[in-house]
């Protein structure tokens, strides 16, 4: 994964969308009230509906990083939730795009030759009893990489959450069935950990796919 510390502007996003790359944007948003100004008349409503102000905040900067980027590709873009809460837009100019947010930050990954996911977590946020949770949303691969240290709790969670999001299928697909890196190897996909900011994540993408890192800059 490449990192681009000073951020990237619109034309090096959509350049580097554009080249084949998958552009993972990340983001923190501020306690001033956002502009919701970019939005649309829908988004306004889901917006105004949010009861817990930071999560407002977050779904405003999420759509807004969201609209910057598609509209570069599709003059007034659409965004369609599926069926299992999958945000993308149809039209066929537009790369595929994925979200996550944890605390006050959010990511944004954008790739323009198939589906991708994220999973973004803080590090400090545990469950009470990971081990029973794992039981629960790990295969017994999973758990066994845990048991003997291989690999973290949210190690194998974000890597779990980047690949049902990547197929679009939330963990209504059988989360405790699944081995992630299995699933990803299986299928040509890449499973790519990062960090920033006290948080950690993953992100899914197509083998061929080269990530590049950076922070969202508003033009």
């Amino acid at each position: 994964m490449s990192g681009l510390p000073q951020g990237m502007n619109m034309d090096a996003v959509v350049n580097s969308i554009r080249s084949g790359r998958a552009v993972l944007l990340t983001a923190s948003v501020s306690e001033e009230a956002p502009d919701l100004s970019p939005l649309s008349a829908e988004e306004r409503v889901r917006a105004e509906a949010f009861h817990h102000e930071p999560s407002r905040v977050l779904f405003i900067t999420g759509r807004r990083i969201l609209r910057e980027v598609l509209s570069a590709f599709v003059s007034d873009p659409e965004v369609v939730v599926g069926n299992h809460g999958k945000p993308h837009c149809p039209h066929p100019l537009a790369p595929a795009f994925n979200l996550s947010h944890a605390g006050t930050s959010l990511v944004a990954v954008f790739h323009d030759q198939g589906p991708v996911g994220v999973d973004l977590e803080e590090e400090h946020r545990m469950p009470s009893d990971p081990s029973r949770l794992a039981e629960k949303v790990f295969s017994a691969q999973e758990r066994q990489r845990m048991e003997d240290g291989t690999d973290s709790f949210l190690d194998i969670w974000t890597r779990k959450e980047a690949v049902l999001k990547m197929t679009g299928e939330g963990f209504t697909a059988g989360a405790g069935s699944i081995d992630a890196p299995t699933v990803a190897a299986n299928k040509g996909w890449n499973l790519s950990p990062f960090s920033f900011s006290g948080h950690v994540g993953c992100v899914c993408v197509p083998r061929e796919a080269e990530v590049v890192m950076g922070s969202f800059l508003q033009s």
